[in-house]
């Protein structure tokens, strides 16, 4: 199969063939692995005290409980690429296909400042907008790739290579952020370049204080350019089985051993170096802990490159119900991110009520019932799926 296939138009897949399984198996297990990222907010004593990946006050098993859940956001944003591309596939027009993108986007990022916005903060204030997260982030990288579809595939899939492996070129630049209501406001170009890819900070919307306030947690670059690699990845699937089973495990090796040779040199991928521990297994973690915000290319790199390598495709027959399964975690955690399941509506009102009074309360700090409630939640959501396996729906 060649680039130039790829953009040809193509006749519509059979209905039979609408889904694919093994990527919504691969959705399902980040799902998973972001409701325990969850439940660890709420449960961990010192959630809100200390980062953990902070080398200095983490302990093994609280890093990689936190260090899992970094192969979420990359493998959701690769696949939203990637489900773009599979729309084209069973004939959708690029025209239509770029209509759809530019309104499921917009549509996304409203829900970031409103639904999501309430469920996080359960607060009408728009005193704070809201934070710039990975809704918004794919809601405008949905956007900008219905202007890149148009282009050629080649270009597409080295457009988004490229903004992967050179954006942390751009670490060394860093604009004066808000620092509060005595400080200046930022400039038009400063609040741009915080967008693009300085995180971690707030400013007011308006070019005076006050006037609404975001946070940006997720900077676009380089999920655009993620999100349209995962949309050349997509042509992948217009090779049969096996070839595209061998390329997988081509690409997915390359990608973690070009993680491990450049983390090991040491000099560039990311703003974060690696250093010797007090011991081997705290080295190691030195070693894991790079930067989601924004995601440096050793942290795609050390993501993605697994993913690809552990690709559903390669394990499908080891689970025949695999993909269903998880197909009802991935759909139960789009519920449980946005609290909007009626049928958890109580549960929601206690688990935010509790959360917001325990921060506040020393002695609940060490046992928060928000965490029992979100861990009764997600036991209750395991259970209804396995039971819908188990009747073999």
């Amino acid at each position: 199969m060649s680039f130039e296939n790829a953009d040809a138009p193509l006749h519509p897949t059979p209905p039979g063939r609408r889904r694919i399984d093994s990527i919504d198996l691969l959705r399902g297990i980040v799902m998973v692995i972001m409701m325990l990222d969850h439940t660890r907010d709420f449960v961990h004593r010192d959630a809100y005290l200390f980062d953990p990946t902070d080398l200095t006050k983490t302990n093994l098993a609280l890093f990689f409980t936190r260090w899992i859940t970094h192969f979420c956001a990359p493998v959701f944003v690769f696949l939203a690429g990637t489900g773009a591309y599979l729309q084209f596939t069973r004939g959708k027009s690029k025209k239509d296909l770029s209509r759809f993108l530019v309104t499921r986007g917009f549509w996304l990022i409203v829900l970031e400042f409103t639904l999501v916005r309430l469920g996080a903060t359960f607060s009408f204030d728009y005193r704070f907008f809201g934070m710039m997260q990975v809704i918004w982030v794919i809601g405008v990288s949905m956007i900008v790739l219905a202007v890149v579809i148009h282009l050629p595939l080649r270009i597409i899939a080295g457009f988004g290579l490229a903004m992967i492996g050179l954006h942390n070129l751009l670490d060394r630049f860093h604009v004066q952020g808000w620092r509060g209501p005595e400080s200046p406001v930022p400039t038009v170009w400063a609040k741009l370049f915080i967008i693009l890819h300085q995180a971690y900070e707030p400013f007011p919307v308006l070019w005076f204080f006050p006037s609404p306030v975001v946070f940006v947690l997720y900077p676009l670059i380089p999920w655009i350019g993620v999100m349209a690699a995962g949309y050349a990845f997509g042509a992948l699937y217009q090779m049969s089985a096996e070839p595209r089973r061998r390329l997988l495990l081509i690409m997915g090796s390359v990608a973690t051993l070009m993680f491990i040779v450049v983390r090991a040199i040491n000099l560039y991928g990311d703003p974060s170096r690696w250093s010797k521990q007090s011991t081997l297994s705290f080295t190691i973690v030195s070693f894991l802990n790079t930067t989601k915000y924004p995601p440096s290319l050793l942290y795609l790199l050390m993501t993605l490159g697994p993913a690809l390598l552990e690709h559903p495709s390669l394990l499908r027959h080891l689970w025949p119900r695999a993909a269903f399964f998880l197909s009802l975690a991935m759909a139960y955690g789009a519920l449980h991110r946005s609290y909007c399941a009626p049928c958890c509506g109580q549960t929601v009102a206690l688990d935010v009520w509790f959360s917001n009074w325990s921060r506040r309360t020393a002695a609940w700090r060490r046992f928060q019932p928000s965490g029992c409630l979100r861990v009764l939640d997600c036991g209750c959501a395991a259970a209804f799926s396995v039971m819908q396996v188990v009747r073999g729906r």
